[in-house]
């Protein structure tokens, strides 16, 4: 009996031991394939993607089998650039086609779950086909966790702006880059060759009151930068100037006159011109026959009833020039007889009212447009319209968080920005991507094209950073 109750007792602790021993090996087994759902005694299969051809963020989504559910494990190159992984189950894998894929080659790499296995290396004999198409990106600028950014020197990585608001692309000096500037900041250096940013001149050094903004000569050796001195006098200086000879580093006094915003060069007749807050008022800097010296000369007051600032931008040829203020765009012909602009009238929008409406002419509606800048249509080429003009407008609107194109005859169309339309209502943000279904600005203010590139460059003041507008 007391044999019985002792085999009973053995048979018990064996099973018992069984039981742990099965635990055991289960935790084991399980430890090994690891949180992932990654499973190192199976093979991982690769069966298809899809889609086989997109664009820039296109989404892929990658099958097969025993992939884990673990996307830090899971490295993708298409095209030889890498992207994230942004989501996976064990049969599925999600992510978006990065920049400059143009190999179409996919590759992935799988890691095992305990970092101890070789990891897996698969690489599909079929390829993406990637199509070039316009998209929004960003150079360079970034902010901290609080939104926050300020004026801070250094390579692309490293460097960050404040209020980022006027661009002007310099391809007169030795390398490219583009010289920016904000309301009260430093004039900069963003050198896109050797892709770092430096300061020129602040509001101390050159003697500013509050630093606005800036234009060439034809040249390209010397910028003027006007002063918002806040004085209805012309006992101050309104107009300065900086040389490249002195590297952009010295002010030298140019007009003596009342509070101002913006300037413009007109290679035409050689003339620098500038306005005052009153009336908007086109000033053109002349000889003083007593003096010597560069003063004012009133040639129109750009609005009937209204003190407001304006930003000026000449056509190329000199033909006209458009002049921005009070939410419209006016335009103001050259007179090749008196070699003078006349007065401006309304070319597009209404001045005064704000708003978003892509109808022509003065049934457009802006909110607060900015810097503008003139780029070729090749389309004119090929057709020439009546008027010999073959180039678009295309100018940042700051309150409607978007660039606008706008055709000579008036015709005004969304070119980029107020794209990923969400539940929240907002159409400004930080959103690289196709041009108007993804991208969103926040406050873009200053616009600069190169034409050897085809690239757009854009102030995004409130992102605080350098943004693009490319074809890859």
């Amino acid at each position: 009996m007391k044999r019985k109750t002792h085999e009973r007792k053995c048979l018990h602790i064996a099973e018992t031991l069984f039981l742990l021993l099965a635990v055991c090996f289960s935790s084991c087994k399980d430890d090994n394939i690891g949180t992932s759902g990654y499973d190192p005694s199976k093979p991982v299969t690769f069966a298809d993607f899809t889609p086989d051809k997109g664009s820039l963020r296109t989404q892929i989504h990658i099958y097969g089998d025993n992939f884990g559910s673990d996307p830090s494990k899971i490295h993708i190159t298409i095209g030889n650039q890498f992207t994230t992984t942004i989501g996976c189950t064990n049969n599925e894998i999600y992510c978006m086609v990065p920049p400059k894929a143009f190999e179409g080659n996919i590759k992935i790499k799988i890691e095992s779950a305990d970092g101890k296995a070789e990891p897996v290396v698969y690489e599909f004999e079929k390829k993406f086909k990637y199509i070039s198409q316009p998209s929004v990106g960003t150079l360079l600028g970034s902010e901290d966790e609080n939104g926050n950014s300020s004026d801070v020197d250094g390579d692309f990585a490293t460097a960050r702006f404040g209020k980022p608001e006027w661009l002007l692309l310099d391809t007169f000096g030795i390398e490219k880059s583009l010289i920016i500037n904000g309301k009260g900041g430093p004039v900069r250096k963003i050198n896109l060759e050797k892709e770092n940013v430096s300061t020129l001149l602040t509001n101390g050094q050159g003697g500013f009151n509050n630093m606005q903004y800036m234009s060439f000569d034809a040249t390209g050796d010397t910028l003027f930068i006007s002063d918002d001195h806040g004085q209805n006098n012309k006992d101050r200086r309104e107009i300065a100037y900086i040389l490249r000879s002195e590297e952009f580093r010295k002010a030298h006094p140019y007009v003596y006159d009342r509070t101002g915003y913006h300037n413009v060069y007109c290679a035409r007749n050689k003339s620098l011109y500038y306005n005052t807050y009153w009336k908007g008022g086109l000033q053109k800097a002349v000889d003083d026959p007593i003096t010597g010296n560069k003063v004012g000369k009133e040639i129109f007051g750009t609005y009937e009833n209204s003190d407001f600032g304006t930003y000026m931008c000449i056509h190329p040829d000199g033909r006209f020039m458009y002049i921005t203020g009070r939410n419209c765009i006016l335009v103001s012909q050259y007179d090749e007889t008196t070699k003078e602009f006349q007065k401006p009238t309304t070319f597009v929008g209404k001045e005064g009212e704000a708003g978003y409406s892509l109808s022509p002419g003065s049934s457009a509606r802006f909110q607060e447009p900015y810097q503008g800048t003139f780029v070729k249509n090749e389309e004119y080429i090929k057709n020439p319209r009546p008027d010999g003009n073959i180039y678009d407008y295309y100018v940042c609107d700051k309150g409607n968080h978007c660039i606008f194109k706008i055709t000579p005859d008036g015709t005004v169309s969304l070119f980029a920005g107020r794209g990923s339309i969400s539940s929240d209502g907002n159409v400004h943000g930080n959103i690289d991507g196709e041009l108007k279904t993804e991208a969103r600005f926040d406050n873009p203010c200053g616009i600069a094209y190169d034409e050897e590139t085809q690239t757009f460059y854009i102030a995004d003041r409130e992102n605080h950073s350098i943004r693009t507008i490319s074809i890859e």
